[in-house]
């Protein structure tokens, strides 16, 4: 089992990711242990098998449960809130997540994931429209960062705080440290292709909410690399982006130049319009935020 897990990093650091799945599919008919149900998990994600990774990193946390290893069975609790909130836009059951994983850390001690359960706190508030609470959770998780030398959680921080502070209106301050934090995973820091991925997404929501199409195109362009190697969704020419205020959006887009159909209030409940940047990608925004996002 442990050359098949090999074979699978290997893989994995190639974004070679049907060998990835098929060395952890193999692994798992040998014996099932929960490292290869995590990582089978993980990979599920980046094929867009979203509901069947979050079974098996569902399975792969009762596993290390068992043994037990509250450490590892902390992070996929932390993996698990975030993919609930954001692949499938369930806020319960991500909000069940987030509590499972303080408790564990808490409980245990586990010190080097404090700053990620942090880090959750500060992503449910900026997703549930509490920049200001999102704001303080992202500064504390920065702290942590910094404190125990976690170079993906400063990143990853350092990204919600710049996405909290451009909702409540500090533009400038806000895209200097999603720059920031752009430039950082982009540039190689990272030790995760997860730290790439968030960045990416909140950079694009919150230049798209703030209207500035161009910084996030300059970014989705920056990032064509990673894109290209690991299939990363996030250089999509057709992007739908959730906002709390729509009129807002749409005058904010059109004073940035894109061109806008009209505003439409759909039967599902979205007041929603489509901007066309000069670069030529659409965007999409609207106030719908899923079919299931917990109340």
């Amino acid at each position: 089992m442990s050359a098949l897990l090999g074979q699978a990093q290997k893989a994995l650091e190639a974004g070679d990711w049907s060998t990835v799945k098929a060395s952890f599919e193999a692994a798992l008919e040998q014996q099932e242990s929960a490292e290869a149900l995590a990582g089978l998990g993980n990979v599920l994600w980046w094929l867009g098998q979203t509901d069947a990774s979050v079974r098996c990193l569902e399975h792969a946390y009762a596993a290390f449960r068992r043994r037990p290893e509250p450490d590892q069975a902390a992070l996929a609790a932390i993996y698990l809130c975030l993919l609930y909130r954001a692949s499938l836009g369930n806020f319960a059951a991500s909000r069940g997540w987030l509590g499972r994983a303080a408790r564990l850390v808490d409980e245990f001690e586990l010190v080097p994931l404090r700053g990620w359960v942090l880090l959750c706190r500060s992503v449910a508030c900026n997703d549930e429209d509490d920049p200001v609470a999102g704001e303080r959770w992202a500064r504390e998780a920065c702290q942590v960062a910094r404190e125990s030398a976690d170079g993906d959680l400063e990143l990853c921080a350092l990204s919600e705080l710049g996405a909290a502070l451009v909702a409540m209106g500090s533009v400038e301050a806000g895209v200097a440290l999603l720059d920031e934090a752009m430039a950082g995973s982009v540039g190689g820091e990272t030790q995760s292709l997860d730290t790439v991925v968030l960045t990416s997404c909140n950079t694009v929501i919150s230049c798209s909410r703030a209207g500035d199409f161009k910084r996030a195109n300059q970014w989705i362009r920056a990032a064509d690399e990673f894109n290209q190697r690991y299939g990363s969704s996030a250089g999509m020419s057709a992007i739908y982006v959730a906002v709390p205020d729509a009129d807002a959006a749409y005058e904010r887009a059109k004073a940035a130049g894109a061109q806008v159909t009209e505003l439409v209030d759909r039967d599902y409940g979205s007041r929603e319009f489509t901007a066309t940047d000069p670069d030529g990608n659409r965007w999409s925004l609207g106030t719908y935020r899923g079919p299931a996002n917990g109340g």
